[in-house]
């Protein structure tokens, strides 16, 4: 199942699912989902059960997510405003710290 298929199939969940497939930006893309709660907590107790992360195949990972929650996309309106907002904060922190100020 695919991440998009869970957030369809489960609104308004927690979801943990169990991810061997990721798209070019590493994001987790396709799994089985273990578990599904609109208990954050049922979700967290339901990874304490499975086995841990060493033992998994190296292409694989645990993914936690609520379904109302989508990421950002690369190249998006919100990740171009936060790479700016983020230049904007380096480029003062380099203006505070020039001469004179210790």
């Amino acid at each position: 199942m695919t991440v998009a298929e869970a957030r369809d199939r489960y609104p308004d969940r927690w979801v943990l699912m169990r991810v061997g497939e990721f798209d070019e930006h590493h994001r987790p893309l396709r799994g089985y989902v273990l578990k599904q709660s609109r208990s954050r907590k049922a979700i967290s107790n339901g990874l304490a059960m499975e086995p841990p992360r060493s033992v998994l195949p190296k292409h694989e990972r645990f993914y936690i997510f609520h379904t109302s929650l989508r990421p950002l996309q690369p190249g998006s309106d919100a990740t171009q405003a936060a790479a700016k907002f983020f230049a904007g904060l380096i480029s003062s922190a380099g203006a505070m710290s020039g001469p004179g100020r210790g």
